[in-house]
């Protein structure tokens, strides 16, 4: 007979485990089920003054740092959690599963937590997934398990789903745990169907589905070493945001050396999954994540022509990455310098092309003017991810000045906040309504004249987007705003510790080619996105080894990630927990 209402509430609690009281620094409210309990310290709070990425750029004149990195629990971001989700019962998330964070820049960061609000929107999608798969694909997938299972059955079931939804092999308590919930709600229920959900809310709420661990066992030298499967994860996981395949589970389970890593990391990049994570990352690393919102809510965007303008600047970038890290000569200046872009009909008038040259949902390839545009950095979409939403004459010196100087030079601002425009412009001894006749640079240079501290903070990181003047918010070449001649020239710029002056954007594009310690930065970020860290010690530990396994002047974008995930530091982990293991 089924249960009561009030019953039901009572199985739900059964199976639904709460976060245990654990210590303060349990990163994720110490997710675990009956018989897996918060054994100790993994990682670390966040402190006010810790580095991060670009807090200082790489010393190449210093050997290599020897700091390992920092053992912790990985909660899947939203679309790691739903690529999960599909692998293990083929089936898709809701829509309102949209956590992640990214302390150090990335979707990837380690710092994520799940707080109270998170906890049940989890709670709730597990048992939605776990009803609509015992309605729907279990018949077929485990046969056995429809109508009334026998405790073989029962137990094949639970060992083959925990086995590949916490991507490692299931030990014997943790299997007799999971019988034993079956076991009990069918018994108190009579009802083989809803023990079934139950045991599958619990295996996909256990802390071993929701995050990727990377805890390791004890190595000596006061290190861990990340065991087969833990690599694995981090493997599949960075290179296509989903969990370790078949080959890679076979090759885990026989241990993997160096050259099986490559290995499964070169086979992994070429992927359909893992173009499209590769574009993910240089998207975020060029802090384009704006794209992704524009394609989702372009309403939100006054600028643009259309929603189809939107969504095809998102593609026109994932689009470029792939042409040149995959067709081209695959390097990261190969991205600073290309001289061409994939245009669509919604997007080629950004470029005074005619829509009409380019079939309506096809794309072409546009060459770019030489004496105008130049690389990624020459991109409508890069472009137009950093500028006005509204406005689209409005370019942003603040947002693409920030983008060099933290993403390509590493280094950091420290930004004021809660700044009123009118009253900016009243200490500067400018009258406010006459801003719009002005370029956005001399409106900039009015405003941001108030005293020796302002100038000096500005002169960091302004003269870099001053130089990008000639594109509008959408991207587009601008020569003039309201008859007055848009300046794009820099002078005394520091860069690299050392002052320059530049005529314009292309200028200061050649010196990022041309500069070490942008490819060196550049390898750090791709050490953020694989491992989740902010320091940028511990960063540095990854990625000056990568960085030394190919030539930095000719920056492997693909064999970089792969050297990467081939070095074996990358598996170790600091001994020391911070608490009792």
């Amino acid at each position: 007979m089924d249960p009561s209402p009030s019953r039901r509430i009572g199985w739900r609690r059964a199976w639904a485990w709460r976060p245990a009281r654990c210590p303060v620094w349990c990163p994720a409210l110490c997710l675990a089920l009956a018989g897996v309990g918060c054994t100790g310290q993994i990682g670390e709070v966040a402190s006010a003054g810790e580095p991060a990425p670009e807090d200082a750029p790489p010393d190449l004149e210093a050997p290599p740092p020897e700091v390992p990195l920092a053992p912790r629990m990985r909660l899947l971001e939203a679309r790691e959690y739903a690529a999960s989700v599909e692998a293990l019962l083929g089936l898709e998330v809701s829509s309102g599963i949209q956590h992640g964070d990214r302390s150090n820049g990335y979707p990837t960061s380690a710092r994520a937590q799940v707080d109270e609000a998170l906890y049940t929107t989890l709670l709730g999608e597990a048992e939605r997934l776990g009803e609509a798969y015992v309605a729907g694909p279990l018949a077929e997938d485990a046969p056995c398990m429809a109508g009334a299972p026998d405790g073989a059955c029962v137990e094949g079931f639970a060992r083959d789903l925990a086995t590949r939804a916490w991507r490692r092999p299931v030990g014997d308590e943790e299997l007799a745990g999971l019988r034993a919930l079956w076991d009990r709600v069918h018994a108190d229920a009579s009802d083989p169907a809803l023990a079934t959900r139950a045991l599958l809310t619990r295996v996909l709420m256990s802390a071993h589905f929701l995050h990727r661990f990377e805890v390791g066992t004890p190595a000596g030298d006061g290190e861990r070493l990340l065991s087969p499967w833990e690599q694995a994860s981090l493997i599949a996981y960075t290179l296509t945001g989903a969990p370790p395949d078949a080959p890679l589970l076979e090759a885990a389970a026989d241990g993997l050396d160096e050259g099986e890593r490559r290995e499964h990391a070169e086979r992994l990049l070429d992927s359909a999954a893992g173009r499209r994570t590769l574009a993910r990352f240089v998207r975020f690393y060029l802090r384009a994540d704006e794209l992704e919102r524009m394609a989702a809510q372009p309403g939100e965007y006054p600028k643009l022509a259309s929603a189809a303008q939107g969504q095809d600047l998102l593609e026109e970038l994932d689009r470029f990455v792939e042409a040149v890290v995959y067709e081209g000569d695959g390097t990261f200046q190969g991205l600073l310098t290309a001289d061409r872009a994939p245009i669509s009909a919604a997007t080629a008038p950004l470029y005074e092309v005619d829509a009409e040259a380019v079939p309506e949902g096809d794309w072409g390839r546009h060459e770019f003017d030489p004496s105008r545009r130049r690389g990624v950095l020459g991109l409508a979409s890069v472009l137009a991810a950093h500028g006005s939403a509204n406005q689209a004459y409005e370019d942003s010196p603040v947002s693409r000045g920030l983008l060099l100087k933290n993403h390509f030079f590493c280094e950091s601002i420290g930004l004021p906040s809660g700044i009123d425009v009118a009253s900016a412009a009243d200490m500067a001894g400018l009258d406010a309504d006459a801003l719009d006749e002005l370029t956005v640079r001399e409106q900039a240079e009015g405003l941001m004249n108030q005293g020796p501290a302002c100038v000096e903070c500005h002169a960091q990181f302004m003269p870099l987007g001053f130089a990008f003047g000639s594109f509008d918010a959408l991207g587009r070449w601008q020569e003039s705003r309201n008859g007055r001649p848009i300046d794009t020239s820099v002078d005394e710029v520091v860069v690299a510790e050392r002052s320059r002056s530049y005529a314009g954007h292309l200028e200061l594009i050649d010196a990022l080619v041309e500069e070490p310690v942008v490819a060196a930065c550049f390898a750090r970020h791709a050490a953020a996105w694989v491992s989740g860290e902010v320091s940028a010690e511990r960063l540095d530990t990854v990625a000056r080894r990568a960085l030394a396994e190919g030539n930095p002047e000719a920056l492997d974008v693909r064999g970089l990630l792969v050297d990467m995930l081939a070095e074996p530091r990358t598996y170790l982990r600091a001994q020391d927990m911070g608490g009792e293991e």
